[in-house]
């Protein structure tokens, strides 16, 4: 119970790892972004069929801002339980932002997938597993109960994509 509470004080220092590490996302998808839309000279989305490759930026610039969200959680859940807690936080703010969670379903994501993975690595293992624990078992057991977590809680909380 000492960890938690330990964990639970240093929370600011998590999410600010999370955002240092989320920043150059914003950055460069934003202007990348709004440099597509402010060479197409209409103030809208750049067309397709009128001009393919200021299209191409937007769409660039689009991924940069969509992955902001998965590595947000991704770090936040570095900072709790190192690298193990990457693929769950990740995987699991992905799956919260399907639902509409975005920026605060990816603060959730990474604080419950760093926890789950901070205490899956307390789980005594025969020396045989030890071994595969951080890069096989660790990950799948995370990634399995956060995205769990976000898909049935994104859900209830009302966050659906189809609102």
């Amino acid at each position: 119970m000492n960890e938690l509470v330990q964990i639970l004080k240093n929370t600011r220092q998590h999410l600010m790892t999370g955002v240092s590490h989320m920043i150059p996302f914003v950055v460069s998808g934003g202007i990348l972004l709004a440099v597509s839309v402010m060479l197409y000279g209409k103030g809208a989305v750049p067309d397709a069929a009128t001009d393919p490759n200021l299209k191409k930026l937007f769409d660039i610039g689009v991924a940069g801002l969509t992955l902001m969200v998965p590595f947000l959680a991704a770090y936040i859940g570095y900072s709790i339980s190192d690298r193990a807690a990457l693929a769950p936080c990740a995987i699991g703010a992905w799956v919260g932002n399907s639902f509409g969670a975005g920026f605060f379903g990816a603060l959730i994501a990474g604080m419950i997938g760093g926890l789950v993975v901070y205490y899956l690595k307390k789980i005594p293992v025969h020396k045989v597993l030890r071994s595969v624990m951080p890069i096989f078992i660790i990950p799948i057991v995370g990634t399995f109960i956060t995205a769990g977590i976000m898909m049935w809680g994104a859900w209830r909380a009302g966050w659906r994509a189809d609102r």
